[in-house]
């Protein structure tokens, strides 16, 4: 029989067999800088973040978008990566956002 939590114990959500983290997201690169170094200090191992943003273009309100790869300006991804004035999106993330996406008819 499973025991549940004590007071000073936290369950930790699942996707399948695997441990899920959620966390809020903060403003500014250097504030997710140190959430990040924090979670993979205490043994996060890959992250997906999400945010919002504007655009040029016109496209229907909550229209969710996957970046391939963004404009680098200066800031903290310069102290973790060659420097390169676009970062990619690694493509094995890119693929399982898509999917899980159209599979929730969000894509």
């Amino acid at each position: 029989m499973k025991q549940a939590p004590s007071k000073n114990q936290r369950s930790v959500p699942s996707f399948g067999m695997i441990p899920v983290c959620l966390v809020q997201a903060f403003v500014a690169a250097a504030a997710e800088t140190a959430i990040l170094e924090l979670l993979i200090a205490y043994g996060v191992e890959e992250v997906i973040s999400a945010g919002c943003c504007g655009t040029l273009e016109e496209i229907a309100e909550n229209t969710f978008l996957t970046p391939f790869k963004a404009l680098r300006d200066e800031g903290t991804s310069y102290h973790y990566q060659e420097a390169t004035r676009f970062v990619e999106m690694n493509r094995h993330a890119l693929k399982a956002i898509e999917q899980a996406l159209s599979y929730h008819q969000m894509y």
